[in-house]
């Protein structure tokens, strides 16, 4: 097919020329469309269905190939200038193709993945060494001199106390629990323990702790989230063969395992675990915590074992560290009352607002 103005060839059923921009029809040109203006919604026209909204495009392609920069495609005398729709997915810039037009490679585009809501305050664990082992000790001593009646009161007292220094991505944590509570639980779950000769005991005893412990815990700064926001959804099975493998891994290494069921264990109960709406997940690596076990077992050799006493905060603090949650926009405005007082911007989460220089607003 050739064109009757410049003469070069032009692909088949072409209504325009890619080389010159010449109307190509078999009908006479008196017959094409004239422009009109008809009552009613504003129409081109030329005969088109009306344009759709115009956004900016950085780069069009030119009525006679190329391309021209902040020119809307098909921008000539006998067309209609009109900008594509907003959603292009070929991402040309061009709508509908020109017929015959061939143009250049598409822009690539990347979807966008999930994204994920960390912040900018890490989790930790703020206890310091000798405070955890004499909380810890008092305990022990309190539990045995009392023949274990006062063991649920001091296992309330003793998490109340780690999660007031348990601070999940710049939120502390807080245990409503009270230790009255625990020994009527208690009492209910040994007599169950007792009539099922040892089977409630071994297999629903552990998820009914972990419920109950589970459902006294929020955050300290949402007072106003129901009670029933904090859960623990784990199963009794589940839970039992959690153990049962770790258990035989551990035993099998001769300790080695004892680290990779040690994250396995806390990455199953954390993703089990909703705190005030928000679900927890743990991201620690066992081999990155054998590394740091290693050391610490090193310095406790060399320091002949007073590093003992900062072991046990080492562990903790390293997994309250992978700690972390993505719904924290479940949550009310986290206060930062230092920021407020003196008049600073603080965004959703309670950080102040800071410039490129770091300075803040």
């Amino acid at each position: 097919m050739l064109c009757p103005d410049c003469g070069r060839q032009v692909p088949n059923n072409s209504y325009t020329c890619p080389h010159c921009g010449c109307v190509l029809t078999s009908a006479p040109r008196e017959t094409m469309p004239v422009p009109y203006s008809p009552p009613g919604p504003p129409a081109n026209g030329y005969g088109y269905p009306p344009p759709p909204a115009p956004y900016p495009q950085p780069y069009a392609p030119a009525p006679y190939g190329g391309w021209q920069q902040g020119q809307a495609p098909y921008a000539s005398p006998e067309y209609p200038p009109y900008a594509p729709p907003p959603q292009d997915p070929y991402g040309r810039g061009q709508y509908p193709p020109p017929p015959g037009y061939y143009p250049p490679y598409p822009r690539r585009r990347v979807p966008e993945g999930p994204k994920e809501e960390f912040h900018t305050y890490p989790s930790d664990y703020t206890a310091g060494a000798f405070a955890n082992f004499f909380v810890g000790l008092l305990c022990l001593l309190v539990s045995i001199i009392t023949v274990g009646i006062f063991y649920p009161a001091m296992t309330c007292w003793k998490t109340r106390w780690q999660y007031k220094h348990t601070f999940i991505h710049g939120r502390k944590l807080t245990f409503d629990g009270k230790g009255i509570q625990l020994f009527g639980k208690w009492l209910l779950w040994i007599l169950l323990t007792v009539v099922t000769v040892g089977i409630y005991g071994v297999f629903v005893l552990p998820v009914a702790q972990e419920k109950w412990f589970a459902k006294h815990t929020h955050f300290a700064d949402t007072k106003e989230i129901k009670e029933d926001a904090s859960y623990f959804d784990g199963g009794v099975f589940e839970l039992f063969g959690l153990h049962l493998i770790t258990g035989l891994v551990t035993i099998i290494t001769l300790g080695f395992g004892y680290y990779w069921a040690h994250c396995y264990t806390e990455r199953w109960y954390q993703e089990h675990t909703v705190v005030d709406g928000c679900r927890l997940f743990f991201d620690g690596k066992g081999l990155e915590f054998f590394g740091k076990c290693i050391c610490w077992i090193l310095l406790t050799i060399i320091t002949l074992g007073i590093f003992s006493f900062w072991q046990a905060v080492k562990m903790q603090k390293w997994t309250v560290q992978h700690i972390h949650t993505n719904d924290f926009a479940k949550l009310p405005r986290m206060r930062n009352a230092a920021a407020e007082r003196a008049g600073r911007e603080v965004t959703e989460t309670g950080y102040v607002v800071e410039d490129r220089r770091g300075r803040s607003r």
